[in-house]
């Protein structure tokens, strides 16, 4: 570019004007003044000197994955003032350095806003979560904490909920009974407390208030979970859980824990990543997690039940069953599981099932995708002895038949009476088989449970055949009266019969 001789010695300063209120940190190297030297059949040429500029470089923070914009300057005192480029002949180049670095600056802003948008659901580790819940237990362990404390840490645990991916059963259940703990240790200057959390709700409320009315929580739904609490039922339509505890929960409690039970915790988990069960197979959680325990006390086999609504997360379909069920620390091995014992399904509607329970734990609901109504251990252990008396008494009764049929030469000459033998041959040794099934699975051996189930299906299979080749006889008999001699017939029928 040509330019003409410039008429004064000093450099032509323009100052830069940034719109942006935040300081930036730049250093530019100092621009020699452009120069003028004759040149031969030439006219004067204003010759500006090339110099290397340092490029825009977007910089990540590793710690809130920021983005920041810099473009690098120094001034002559060192201190953090506005840039100033001194170019002598080349208005054009200053400003499109300009208004390429106000570009980059605004994208550079806009980057870090996203970025620091995204990052608020940020997954917490699990080292993380343990740390936290450390850190509560620890402040716990120094005794009665400060309703202020308590909103911290309710704050806190509701974090790990909702940020936090699956947590090692070990984790999950000291967070579990953390939250009780919590509402045990809080300071209650009145009568009752409530502590709400985007993820965890939480209420405490003195025992004294339950002595002759019924006791009713309930949680809304919002930007924060609210609570309802009260002696009265009410009905919401936006309530995602309520439980209604009987005024004659702490009737019939003797005086000495009666006196240990100084109040009641309510809880309420939005979120259920904490309540994790490895053997469900064909049944999946739809509802939010409801809590209800009193203070120092273990309630269970009331005579008046506990009413547990719960709004369903998923619609419940027709060709699937709900279950209630509450969280019981000792299944699989002590990590904790879904049990329905207690419990029942009191009313099922498409978005919301009533439960009816007789003890205080932690509740949900169940869909059973299969549809197929679970046993509780009550149903399991009649249809057990069920089962062990009809077989008890079916091989008592084929056992007499045998011992008849050999005793006495003149009813087992006939065709028919030696194949009856056969039968009850068989029938009798299925169903000892079966009887000894439930001895042999003590030993927890796999040869002995492969040999039983290997002869449970032989001699399964071996009565239906005797059967049939008894059904075979009577035709012969009956229809095919005549020309029906066969040589070695029963020895031919116990060939086929035990599958020889």
């Amino acid at each position: 570019t040509k330019h003409s001789s410039l008429s004064s010695s000093e450099p032509h300063k323009l100052p830069i004007v940034n719109p942006h209120s935040e300081p930036v940190t730049k250093s530019v190297a100092q621009i020699p003044p452009a120069t003028s030297q004759p040149m031969s059949g030439r006219k004067n040429v204003s010759t500006v000197p090339i110099v290397p500029l340092t490029p825009f470089t977007p910089t990540v923070s590793p710690v809130n994955h920021s983005v920041s914009a810099s473009r690098p300057h120094s001034t002559a005192d060192g201190h953090g003032t506005p840039e100033l480029f001194n170019f002598s002949a080349s208005p054009s180049l200053h400003h499109l350095l300009n208004t390429m670095f106000d570009f980059l600056f605004v994208t550079g802003k806009t980057l870090s806003a996203t970025t620091n948008r995204t990052s608020v659901h940020t997954s917490i580790s699990i080292i993380t979560a343990e740390q936290i819940v450390s850190n509560i237990e620890n402040d716990l362990a120094a005794g009665k904490i400060e309703p202020k404390d308590v909103e911290r840490m309710v704050n806190e645990v509701s974090s790990i909920l909702t940020a936090s991916q699956p947590l090692p059963p070990r984790i999950s259940n000291r967070i579990i009974k953390l939250v009780d703990h919590i509402g045990l240790k809080v300071n209650l200057s009145t009568s009752s407390a409530e502590f709400v959390s985007p993820s965890l709700a939480l209420a405490v409320v003195k025992t004294n208030r339950l002595r002759s009315n019924q006791m009713f929580f309930a949680v809304q739904d919002s930007a924060d979970l609210q609570i309802s609490l009260g002696v009265q039922t009410i009905q919401n339509l936006n309530n995602l859980g309520s439980i209604t505890l009987p005024a004659s929960l702490l009737r019939n409690l003797p005086t000495e824990e009666l006196n240990m039970a100084s109040r009641i915790i309510f809880n309420f988990f939005k979120k259920t990543t904490v309540f994790q069960d490895p053997s469900l197979k064909n049944a999946s959680l739809i509802s939010s997690v409801i809590s209800s325990s009193v203070a120092n006390l273990t309630i269970r086999n009331l005579t008046t039940n506990v009413t547990v609504i719960l709004q369903n997360i998923k619609p419940n379909q027709d060709n699937s069953t709900v279950r209630c069920v509450f969280w019981d620390f000792n299944k699989n091995g002590g990590h904790g599981g879904w049990s329905y014992e207690g419990c029942i399904v009191k009313e099922s509607r498409v978005n919301e099932t009533v439960c009816s329970c007789n003890h205080l734990t932690s509740f949900a609901v169940l869909m059973d995708f299969y549809g197929n109504p679970p046993l509780n251990p009550t149903q399991e252990l009649v249809l057990t002895f069920i089962s062990y008396i009809g077989c008890g008494l079916s091989a008592i009764f084929l056992s007499v038949t045998l011992v008849t049929y050999i005793a006495f030469e003149k009813i087992r000459r006939d065709y028919p009476s030696k194949i009856l033998i056969q039968l009850c041959a068989a029938l009798l040794l299925l169903n000892l088989v079966f009887l000894l099934d439930s001895w042999i699975a003590l030993y927890d051996t796999r040869g002995l449970c492969i040999a039983v189930a290997v002869f449970l299906h032989y001699f399964l299979l071996v009565s239906f055949t005797w059967m049939g080749l008894e059904a075979f006889h009577m035709y012969l008999a009956l229809v095919k009266v005549f020309n029906t001699y066969v040589r070695k017939y029963i020895l031919k029928f116990c060939v086929v019969g035990w599958g020889m």
